[in-house]
């Protein structure tokens, strides 16, 4: 594993001026010799000059956790673009934007910089508009701000009112969401069944009315029995999920894939380096274990 540490792209670096806000996120310690000779065919545009702790693969010396994966990984909360890249470079299948808030949460960006964020995305990782909006105009037009194809409904937003925002936008990816509590998680999704792609089973907050994001996990029993029921949908495992629980949550629940965003941040905010990757490792070789 790399040697993580601090380094700040300076005048001092054998680039020039515009070359010096791009960083390398790779195996060798950023800003060495060995750094600059292997890995200028790894660049990764960003904004921000300081990675703290950053690391990924350098893509002639991909490790072995990137390939064969059968567990979806997403990554949500993403704010800025290096974050986005990084998660990427990590081996995430998709990463999570949140775009129109009516919940407590710190991870909304405007449309603009969704819209920006994804644009700088390898094709292998998709981008996927997470809203709390209800209206099926209001997402329609983030949608076509942001030029983003797949969409996360984080609302109480009805049945017909998806049947409309499907009938407008036919090739929307539509992904629902389903809080997960008793007496009530098991029977929801019935009527989206067969309007959306996908489901997402995450926790709610009932002290902070927080709908996602909030870092708890809920019954992984009840989860697990609402992926039996809808054995024919696509689901994802969120709520409260990390690189030390995320192995044991996908051998209950056993999910199309999992959903992380309080799990891989650090104490700034924004993503952890370490975290991602140990998260994206953890969730694949659970995904082999069930395989």
């Amino acid at each position: 594993m790399p040697n993580f540490q601090r380094f700040r792209v300076s005048s001092a670096t054998p680039f020039s001026a515009p070359r010096r806000r791009e960083v390398v996120l790779c195996g060798f310690v950023i800003g060495s010799a060995e750094h600059f000779s292997q890995c200028r065919n790894c660049l990764c545009k960003c904004r921000c000059a300081t990675v703290r702790r950053a690391t990924c693969r350098a893509r002639k010396n991909k490790a072995h956790f990137f390939f064969d994966k059968t567990m979806h990984v997403k990554v949500c909360g993403i704010r800025r673009e290096e974050d986005a890249v990084l998660a990427a470079e990590l081996g995430a299948d998709a990463i999570g934007l949140l775009v129109g808030r009516q919940h407590p949460s710190p991870d909304f960006i405007s449309e603009q910089s969704a819209a920006g964020i994804a644009r700088i995305l390898p094709s292998k990782t998709k981008a996927v508009l997470v809203t709390h909006v209800p209206d099926v105009d209001e997402i329609e037009r983030l949608l076509r701000e942001t030029e983003i194809a797949t969409v996360q409904l984080h609302s109480e937003i009805l049945p017909d009112a998806v049947q409309e925002l499907k009938a407008r936008l036919p090739k929307l990816t539509i992904i629902k969401s389903v809080h997960v509590v008793p007496d009530e998680s098991i029977e929801y999704p019935k009527p989206y069944l067969n309007l959306v792609d996908g489901f997402v089973l995450d926790s709610f907050n009932l002290a902070t009315n927080q709908v996602g994001g909030t870092g708890l996990t809920h019954d992984w029993s009840l989860s697990q029995r609402i992926v039996s029921c809808y054995s024919s949908a696509r689901v994802w495992l969120a709520g409260g999920l990390h690189a030390g629980n995320v192995r044991a949550a996908i051998h209950a629940v056993k999910p199309f894939g999992v959903d992380v965003n309080s799990g891989t941040k650090a104490g700034d905010g924004f993503k952890d380096a370490r975290k991602v990757r140990d998260f994206v490792i953890e969730a694949t070789q659970a995904g082999r274990d069930l395989a």
